[in-house]
């Protein structure tokens, strides 16, 4: 690369930060914290003239940097929005939110917690089965003694016929339709 080449690039670079730094101050964040039904909305801005608008329209019943609703309900969801009254600077929310008397908010810590102590509540009584399982286990039970087999070279002959069956006699046996082989 020569002198042009690398002072063009320090110039793009430049210019990038000096962009970025405009667009943060520019896309400063609000926050909006919802805690059971009261919705807290915060504005950007830090001075105490910060006018409020709800829905379009003014609300003249607060000024500053917190607009908050105690008793939020579906017909508060909409538009709000803060705005400088000297400076033309404004900045949106949109709410829709869900709330509830009862709710509690389970932030991320919660959540290992509570895996954490269901995995060691599952240990503990996998070791509890366990040492019941020891206990129980005592020797096994003797065993009869069974005859030696015969080794697998040879062939075995069919077992005789047992005499405590007779031979079926065709001439008691039933005449259903399944009970006898039907032959093709």
């Amino acid at each position: 690369m020569n002198g042009r080449q690398v002072s063009y690039v320090f110039f793009f670079f430049a210019l990038a930060i000096i962009i970025v730094d405009a667009q943060s101050d520019f896309l400063t964040p609000g926050e909006v914290s919802v805690s059971g039904t009261k919705v807290t909305l915060t504005c950007p801005l830090d001075e105490e003239k910060t006018k409020w608008y709800k829905k379009g329209k003014e609300d003249p019943n607060v000024n500053g940097k917190f607009y908050s609703i105690p008793s939020f309900s579906n017909t508060d969801n909409g538009l709000y929005s803060c705005k400088h009254p000297t400076k033309n600077t404004k900045y949106y929310f949109f709410i829709k939110a869900k709330v509830c008397s009862g709710c509690v908010e389970l932030d991320a810590m919660m959540t290992y917690l509570m895996v954490f102590g269901d995995v060691v509540f599952t240990l503990v009584i996998v070791a509890i089965v366990y040492r019941c399982a020891q206990k129980k286990a005592g020797t096994a039970a003797p065993q009869r003694v069974t005859q030696p087999r015969q080794a697998r070279g040879q062939a075995r002959a069919p077992p005789p016929p047992d005499p405590d069956y007779q031979p079926l006699n065709q001439a008691t046996r039933s005449n259903d339709l399944y009970a006898q082989a039907n032959r093709r």
